[in-house]
């Protein structure tokens, strides 16, 4: 089960440009969000143990109690035996490829979707949190991005919260890249981060 779990998050980290053994929560986070999609809460903790296992025997501290960890794991919790009447089919890594692929054609629309695109599947954030984000929302560096995010579903008190998003090895599937790509058209002028587009 270990060594299983292993491979899926070095096949993970290595789609998606992190290093398994870095210490880092965010990737883990991403991982485990990601896994929450098709998988069982049981089978989402026994890949955590087997990660932290491995980074344990590495000598690599790991902080599990971290909020990138602790806020997927507890999110799952709460929505576990709450089936909608009808579920939507999730995008899963394996498939991701394939949907890159409609955007491969240098146009504004295709910078935008494949932005949303990709900074949607590294965020895990709902459609409703993606269109409401503003430029203002999002901070770049040499890093990554930090994301502001204002207000959520699970957030009924609306304290926010700030969402790391590291830097990928592989411009292809980098978030950060796909959203300074956008940016180059759409401009850091205030207003909603994905707009709309009309002809012309």
């Amino acid at each position: 089960s270990y060594r299983t779990s292993w491979t899926q998050w070095c096949a993970f980290c290595e789609r998606m440009g992190y290093a398994p053994l870095a210490g880092d929560v965010q990737p883990v986070g991403f991982f485990l969000a990601h896994l929450s999609r098709s998988k069982s809460l049981a089978t989402v903790r026994a890949r955590l143990a087997a990660v932290a296992a491995a980074h344990r025997i590495a000598g690599v501290p790991l902080d599990l109690r971290a909020p990138a960890i602790s806020n997927v794991i507890e999110g799952f919790k709460r929505e576990q035996g709450v089936r909608p009447l009808k579920q939507a089919t999730p995008l899963l890594l394996e498939i991701l490829p394939r949907f890159l692929e409609a955007y491969a054609a240098d146009t504004t629309a295709h910078r935008r979707d494949k932005a949303i695109l990709l900074f949607g599947f590294a965020t895990a954030l709902r459609r409703s949190e993606l269109v409401a984000l503003d430029v203002a929302d999002i901070e770049c560096d040499t890093r990554g991005l930090l994301v502001n995010l204002r207000r959520s579903k699970a957030d009924q008190q609306g304290k926010g919260a700030l969402i790391a998003v590291h830097r990928g090895a592989n411009s292809a599937f980098c978030p950060v890249r796909a959203i300074e790509s956008w940016l180059e058209i759409r401009t850091s002028a205030p207003g909603p981060l994905f707009t709309r587009l009309h002809k012309g």
